[in-house]
C-alpha cells in the first residue's frame, strides 16, 4: 500500500467516491447475476445513498434491540424512569419475522423511487472513481518525564531552573482521603483502585456521558468488526457501509478518548466504575408543554444510593415478569395493574425516598468517585 498510494500507518484515511454504479444481485440456476440499477456521478449523490441507506439499516438494528431489550428487561443501571408500562412492549411481529415499522415503510419507498434500491433485497457497488484523503493521527503530546540529570546544551550553564525538585506523584489513598472516600472497592469483577473524584452536577454530567459513549463505542467496533469479517466478500455493498461505520465509529472514539486521558486518565486498557456519593432525585412533570423537576430527596452517600437502586430495580424486575408472564398467557400487556408484591414494594419507595415506579423521575449526581482496574 505504501508504494501504490503513499499509505502511513502514522495517517487516518477517509475513501471518497465520486463515481459509481448500483447493481442488484439475483441467482438464476445457482449464478449470481447482475444489473445496473442506479449510476452515481459525483460524490454528492454517492454521499445522499449512503446517509439514506444506512438510515434505514439503523432504524432495522433499532427495531431488533428494542425486542431483545423487551425480552431481557431493564437494565440494572438505569438512570432516568420511563412512564407506564409501553416501556417494554414490543414491536410487532408477522410470521415470526418483524414488520418494519411507519417509518422504515417510508424510507424505503424513498430510496426505491430515488435509485430503484430495496432495503430488504442484494446489491453491491462498483466503484469507478474515488479519491483518497489523508490525516496525521494525533493521540495528545506525549509525556516526557524531567530528569534530575538531564543533559544541557554545550557552553550553557546550569542554572536551579534545568533541575527542579521532584514532585510526590498523587497516589490513590491520597485522593480517598482528602475526598472522603474508599481507595479501593471490591466486586464479583475484582478489585478497583480510585482514579477520581468528580464533583458538580455538569462535570458529572459530562463523564457519564463519556464513559456511556466510549463503552457503546467501543462495543460497537467490535460488534462491526465480528460482522464485517462474518460478510462474504462478494456482498462489497454490506462490506463498504460496515467498513464506513467502522472508521467513523473510530474517530468519534478517537476523539472522545482524547478528552477523557485529558480530564480523567483514561485508558482503554482499563475497565472503570462510577460510584455516586452525592446526588439528588428530581421528579419530572409537565406543564404548559414544559418540562419541570423538583428535588424531593437527597443522596448523601454511595450506600444509600445504591440501597435506592437496589429497591428500584427490584420493582422494575417484577413488572417485566409480569409483562412476560402475561405475554406467555397471550393477555393484553397494556394498563397492567400492579401485583400485591409491586405495590407492597412502590409504598416502600414512596416512604423512603417520596418515589412513586409508576411515574417520571430524573437523578442529579453532584459527587461521584472514579475507580479503574486493567482488562484481563
Amino acid at each position: 500500500m505504501a508504494k501504490h498510494y503513499a499509505y502511513s500507518l502514522k495517517k487516518n484515511y477517509v475513501k471518497v467516491i465520486h463515481e459509481a454504479s448500483l447493481l442488484s444481485v439475483t441467482k438464476l440456476k445457482g449464478k449470481a447475476m447482475t444489473e445496473i440499477v442506479h449510476v452515481f456521478k459525483n460524490a454528492r449523490d454517492y454521499k445522499g445513498f449512503q446517509q439514506k441507506r444506512d438510515f434505514y439499516l439503523r432504524l432495522k438494528l433499532e427495531q431488533v434491540k428494542a425486542v431483545q431489550a423487551a425480552d431481557k428487561g431493564a437494565p440494572s443501571t438505569a438512570v432516568f424512569v420511563d412512564k407506564g408500562s409501553d416501556t417494554f412492549l414490543p414491536i410487532a411481529e408477522q410470521d415470526g419475522n418483524l414488520k418494519p415499522t411507519t417509518e422504515m415503510d417510508k424510507k424505503s419507498k424513498e430510496l426505491q423511487q430515488l435509485y430503484n434500491y430495496d432495503p430488504e433485497k442484494n446489491y453491491r457497488i462498483n466503484a469507478e472513481k474515488i479519491a483518497i484523503y489523508a490525516r496525521a493521527v494525533r493521540l495528545g503530546t506525549p509525556f516526557k518525564p524531567r530528569s534530575s540529570q538531564g543533559k544541557h546544551e554545550a557552553g550553557t550553564p546550569k542554572t536551579s531552573q534545568t533541575n527542579p525538585p521532584k514532585k510526590s506523584p498523587v497516589t490513590s489513598e491520597m485522593i480517598a482521603k482528602a475526598k472522603n472516600v474508599p481507595a479501593t472497592i471490591k466486586s464479583p469483577q475484582g478489585v478497583f483502585t480510585l482514579v477520581a473524584v468528580v464533583e458538580g452536577v455538569n462535570s458529572n454530567h459530562r463523564l457519564s456521558n463519556s464513559l456511556r459513549a466510549a463503552a457503546a463505542q467501543r462495543q460497537r467496533l467490535a460488534e462491526l468488526s465480528q460482522q464485517f469479517n462474518k460478510t462474504p466478500t462478494k456482498f462489497m455493498q454490506q462490506r463498504e457501509m460496515i467498513a464506513g461505520e467502522i472508521n467513523e465509529t473510530k474517530k468519534v472514539l478517537e476523539s472522545n478518548i482524547r478528552i477523557m486521558v485529558k480530564n480523567y486518565a483514561y485508558s482503554v486498557k482499563n475497565k472503570y466504575v462510577q460510584v455516586p456519593h452525592q446526588a439528588s432525585l428530581l421528579s419530572v412533570t409537565e406543564k404548559d408543554g414544559e418540562a419541570k423537576a423538583k428535588k424531593i430527596y437527597q443522596f448523601k452517600s454511595s450506600k444509600d444510593y445504591h440501597d435506592f437502586q437496589k429497591k428500584r430495580d427490584f420493582y422494575l424486575r417484577l413488572r417485566v415478569e409480569q409483562y412476560k408472564a402475561a405475554k406467555a398467557a397471550k393477555k393484553t400487556t397494556r394498563n397492567l395493574k400492579p401485583t400485591p408484591e409491586m405495590n407492597e414494594k412502590s409504598k416502600e419507595l414512596q416512604q423512603l425516598y417520596q418515589y412513586d415506579p409508576q411515574k417520571t423521575y430524573k437523578v442529579q449526581i453532584q459527587k461521584t468517585a472514579l475507580y479503574a482496574r486493567p482488562i484481563r
